[in-house]
């Protein structure tokens, strides 16, 4: 701003021509053909204008020479923008002509100055007019458009009553362009409040949103612009760059014409939209829950009718295959068919027998372990069922050390992401359509976290079911039969919950970096339950 300043009480301060206008008349263009270091200074009085229709200052030329530019100075109070004719845009553009909206709080008096230090003449243009829409209100649309040198800003005021809006961005094409939030209206470059830290920012094609909290703005109002980008590079994100036109644009070719639109957005209508996400998955799983508990309470009831058939058929005793019988050596002690004749030496030798024929069966199946044959159900059956548990809960703990170790960069990596654009403003850090985005507390997309939540509950659910089989062979005392493995459906049911986790933070904001890491993590974890 002091560099502006002096650069215009240089040129002001010289012999040459100086022509002052000092009531510039809004609306009427003020055609100049300015020589080597001649100046054009206009003062428009602001007092009369309604605040509610600022003034929009238009300068464009036609002639001019890039390698002897204008100088163009807005000075509005303290305030000073500065730019040269013609106009280098943040993509490396050049353009004969420049419109600026001002802001119509903040003093009654703008100047606007052009310098020439061309050695040729070069023909100016100067008109200001008012912004008739500038003052947004919900559920109102307002038509407007916007060119690379031609940006564009609006204002909106909460409503007493209304906490969160929704700004609703529309295009009928797809001219890439930035939609921005920012709080204070200034004088200074447009395009510079659009890439500062302040200002919250998307790049939109046809179609952007975003949905604005009161509290970021303690003063009650925000403004909402646009900027249109030369080529649409910043849209494409395929590493193309397109060639700069080396000849100044004295006619505009990118036209974005947008559809700007308010929605009041109630707290209650947020909350009852994730309620009703909630909802629906704990009725789905209070509908598998009351289907459990039949199936539970019909086996129960087969169960104690076929004991009544049982007990109703006389003589009938219950026969153990003699291939479980090594399992359960004292199971026919105390009744059955056994001979109470037979001796205490026989028995001891049956025993004897029967231990070392456990003991060379573990061994046979160790054996084929360690030099990878197949092992068959049989060789499971005469393990130690202490044993076999132990090591069937080793793959819920190999499952849990893998979400530890793949988890955690995750969450870190999502918590970084949403810290980036909290603190610099830049919203395509993630790759999602921000129109259907519904940030809550510090994240940008919640909505995406309950969309997540049914697998932790199915996986919670899933283990609950379980515990519950595991506690029922437990009371029966079901150490025959094939050995259950109960640790690999534990390890199932944390890896659904797992996926919940993944899945949310990939979807909170997805981008190149955590590409489809949910369904890499599911891939990691498939592989360690086969």
């Amino acid at each position: 701003m002091k560099l502006a300043w002096a650069l215009l009480l240089f040129f002001c301060g010289q012999s040459h021509a100086t022509t002052y206008i000092d009531n510039g008349t809004i609306g009427v263009n003020y055609a100049y053909s300015l020589k080597t270091e001649d100046s054009l200074i206009i003062k428009y009085a602001l007092s009369k204008l309604d605040a509610n229709h600022p003034s929009r200052v238009h300068i464009s030329t036609v002639n001019g020479s890039v390698d002897y530019p204008i100088f163009v100075i807005l000075r509005q109070g303290r305030d000073v923008v500065n730019w040269d004719m013609p106009y280098w845009s943040s993509s490396g553009q050049k353009y004969n002509f420049v419109a600026r909206t001002v802001c119509p709080y903040m003093t009654d008096s703008l100047f606007v100055i052009v310098t020439s230090p061309n050695v040729p003449p070069v023909d100016v243009n100067v008109r200001v007019t008012l912004q008739k829409s500038y003052l947004l209100t919900a559920k109102t649309a307002v038509n407007t458009s916007a060119t690379p040198s031609q940006p564009r800003y609006f204002r909106f005021e909460f409503p007493a009553n209304t906490t969160v809006v929704f700004v609703e961005a529309k295009s009928p094409n797809d001219t890439c362009a930035m939609l921005f939030l920012f709080k204070s209206c200034s004088v200074h470059d447009l395009i510079e409040h659009a890439f500062s830290d302040e200002s919250y920012r998307q790049t939109i094609t046809k179609k952007g949103g975003m949905m604005v909290h009161r509290k970021y703005y303690p003063k009650g109002h925000f403004y909402v612009g646009f900027v249109v980008f030369a080529n649409d590079d910043n849209c494409l994100d395929d590493g193309t760059h397109t060639p700069i036109n080396a000849t100044p644009i004295s006619v505009p070719v990118r036209i974005k014409n947008i559809s700007l639109t308010i929605h009041d957005i109630s707290d209650v209508e947020t909350i009852a939209s994730v309620v009703e996400d909630i909802g629906f998955i704990y009725a789905v799983i209070f509908g598998l829950v009351i289907i459990l508990a039949l199936y539970h309470f019909g086996m129960k009831l087969v169960k104690h009718c076929r004991k009544r058939n049982l007990r109703q058929i006389p003589g009938m005793v219950p026969v153990l295959p003699p291939v479980l019988q090594p399992l359960l050596p004292d199971i026919n002690a105390d009744g059955g068919d056994q001979d109470n004749n037979s001796d205490a030496g026989e028995e001891d030798r049956d025993e004897q027998h029967s231990n070392e024929s456990i003991n060379n069966a573990r061994h046979e199946m160790i054996i084929k372990f360690t030099r990878g044959e197949q092992i068959m159900v049989s060789d499971l059956c005469w393990h130690d069922m202490k044993q076999l548990k132990e090591a069937t809960q080793l793959f819920a703990w190999i499952l849990i050390a893998v979400m530890i170790y793949n988890g955690l960069p995750v969450i870190y990596m999502m918590l970084v992401y949403q810290l980036n654009i909290h603190k610099t403003g830049d919203m395509d850090w993630c790759y999602y359509n921000f129109y259907c985005a519904h940030p809550w507390m510090f994240f940008s997309d919640f909505n995406h976290i309950v969309s997540n939540v049914g697998y932790g509950i199915l996986g919670v659910t899933f283990n609950g079911i379980v515990y519950w089989e595991e506690r029922k062979s437990r009371e029966s005392n079901l150490d025959t039969g094939i050995p259950s493995q109960y640790g690999l459906y534990y390890a199932m049911g944390w890896s659904l919950f797992a996926e919940g986790v993944s899945s949310a933070c990939y979807h909170i904001c997805p981008n190149h970096f955590n590409f489809q890491i949910g369904t890499i993590d599911m891939k990691v974890r498939n592989c360690s339950l086969v």
